[in-house]
């Protein structure tokens, strides 16, 4: 059995994500109210060619950002494939890989992640 990913930076986690065979890592701070799987900062993207997609944000604004697909590895549990998007300057880990384990926000001291 593979131990729980217990993390005291609430409310964050260690992250690795590997888009075309480059890996990218960084603490994520955890989104429960972005649907989609990761965000990595747009700067780690200015090499990347062709259109991005629109967006859609929390006040209705839309942007355009590049997607790509690639893998997420929370800490040192197992990867997992992730739409990759860049934007912003912070990682960020929304529910579409959150809902993939039990995530336990402990009295905003630290995250438990159970795989």
């Amino acid at each position: 059995m593979i131990n729980p990913l217990i993390n005291p930076l609430f409310p964050s986690l260690p992250v690795t994500v590997w888009v075309l065979g480059e890996p990218y890592g960084g603490v994520a701070l955890l989104d429960t109210g972005f649907e989609g799987d990761v965000i990595i900062p747009a700067h780690l993207g200015t090499g990347l060619s062709g259109p991005g997609q629109d967006l859609v944000l929390a006040d209705e604004s839309v942007i355009e950002a590049p997607i790509r697909g690639g893998f997420v590895q929370l800490g040192g549990l197992e990867s997992v494939p992730a739409e990759v998007i860049y934007m912003g300057t912070e990682f960020i880990i929304g529910m579409g890989i959150l809902s993939r384990y039990e995530v336990i926000l402990d009295h905003g001291q630290r995250v438990i992640v159970n795989p």
